[in-house]
């Protein structure tokens, strides 16, 4: 407590002469408390880093990174939770507004892009479909788009949370 006492006590004085037009400082003065200061730092030592044989995986096989976690909505939508463009998606999930699916495979691609495969059901249905995502660089948006045989084209969709 001294110490960050003198060096904001120094700091202080130099405001308070820089304020009254004087320009006078205690060199000895300034470069004790410096001293002080350089003395009071702890020590911070790190710890070797370990190198890992494998990069971290940003997915596994059947669950989705958190980069695309969250709520979504069509980039002209209000984000409310009646809006028939909403998809929610989390790790192993995604929900739209009237169906859902669990996630049973997922693809990175070289590009970034995500293939992933969902066993859907809804409306008394069940199915297996494969979504493309593709993200943009600031994380804010997302495209979904279906397969061909969908008839899915891309939904262009705003990040809600």
């Amino acid at each position: 407590m001294r110490i960050q006492f003198s060096v904001t006590a120094v700091a202080a004085a130099l405001a308070l002469s820089a304020c009254s037009g004087e320009a006078e400082i205690d060199p000895e003065a300034s470069e004790e408390a410096a001293g002080e200061a350089e003395m009071a730092t702890p020590q911070v030592y790190e710890s070797p880093k370990m190198e890992s044989a494998e990069p971290p995986q940003l997915a596994t096989a059947d669950t989705l990174d958190p980069t695309y976690h969250g709520v979504w909505d069509y980039v002209e939508g209000m984000c409310d939770p009646m809006s028939d463009m909403r998809l929610e998606i989390s790790g192993d999930r995604l929900e739209f507004y009237e169906s859902g699916g669990d996630i049973v495979n997922i693809e990175r691609e070289s590009n970034g892009d995500r293939l992933v495969t969902v066993a859907m059901s809804g409306e008394g249905e069940t199915w297996d479909t494969t979504f493309r995502f593709e993200m943009d660089s600031s994380g804010q948006f997302l495209i979904v788009s279906g397969t061909e045989e969908d008839g899915f084209d891309g939904v262009p969709r705003k990040r809600c949370s």
